[in-house]
């Protein structure tokens, strides 16, 4: 015998199974399924916002926050020198206004400046490693690799500074070439995951990663320090802020 039947489950009283009301104590049956429902897709979309959810980091714990702010002005300093260098003011004759301080800077010899550079980079470089492995994505296979191309492209750097390498030195260029291409590669990757999956200062470190390899690109492309120009000059200004941007974010997300 099919049973026609149900409970209510609001009064418990027996009731007719096709029924939207209860007869004994007035309540719509629909109701219950509705908010079950509701529920339900709430639930649904509350776990997809959570899936999309990107985390805000603001703050990164290092061993090196007691530093951060010497490390900091060391590569501001550093970055003003090379792009000194760079722009070519040193030809100048009688410069006026700040190409004279700049002109000044390159009393300092630029290895010297890369040589910080490329010891801030590092450092930085480590602490954001050791940093994000607090993260629920710690991305440190990239970080690693990173600190790796860090410490050999300073060390091109500074030996291109220190030893003139001749156009006929294929091997050497085409070696330099591989390293540069595979730090672009890498901050590329590690730029577009900071914006994709964080906010805060994190994302905005990735936009300046992203914005630094433009400019990098182009100055390589552009600048020749044998001359002044107003070109390199530009470039290397643009250059500099871009840097001493990323730094101040880095700078801020590693203190205590």
């Amino acid at each position: 015998m099919i049973n026609n039947t149900k409970q209510c489950p609001f009064c418990g009283e027996e009731i007719q199974a096709t029924a939207k009301k209860c007869r004994h104590c007035g309540e719509w049956l629909e109701d219950s399924v509705s908010n079950t429902k509701n529920q339900a897709a709430t639930e649904v979309s509350f776990q997809r916002d959570s899936n999309n959810h990107k985390t805000e980091v603001n703050h990164l714990k290092t061993p090196i926050s007691d530093f951060v702010l010497i490390l900091f002005w060391t590569g501001v300093i550093a970055t003003f020198i090379s792009m000194s260098h760079q722009s070519g003011v040193c030809h100048l004759t009688n410069p006026h206004k700040w190409l004279q301080i700049m002109q000044w800077a390159t009393y300092i010899p630029e290895w010297v400046a890369d040589l910080l550079s490329g010891l801030v980079d590092i450092i930085f470089a480590y602490a954001l490693y050791i940093g994000m492995k607090q993260q629920t994505k710690p991305m440190s296979g990239l970080l690693i690799t990173n600190i790796i191309i860090t410490v050999v492209v300073s060390f091109l750097i500074l030996c291109m500074d220190l030893i003139s390498i001749a156009d006929e030195d294929y091997i050497g260029i085409l070696i330099s070439l591989f390293v540069i291409l595979g730090m672009l590669i890498t901050s590329t990757i590690i730029g577009v995951q900071f914006i994709r999956h964080f906010n805060g200062l994190l994302n905005k470190l990735g936009w300046g990663m992203l914005a630094s390899l433009i400019i990098v690109i182009s100055a390589a492309a552009l600048i020749s320090e044998d001359e002044f120009s107003m070109t390199n000059t530009i470039i290397s200004f643009i250059e500099f802020w871009i840097i001493s941007y990323i730094l101040y974010i880095q700078a801020e997300l590693l203190t205590d």
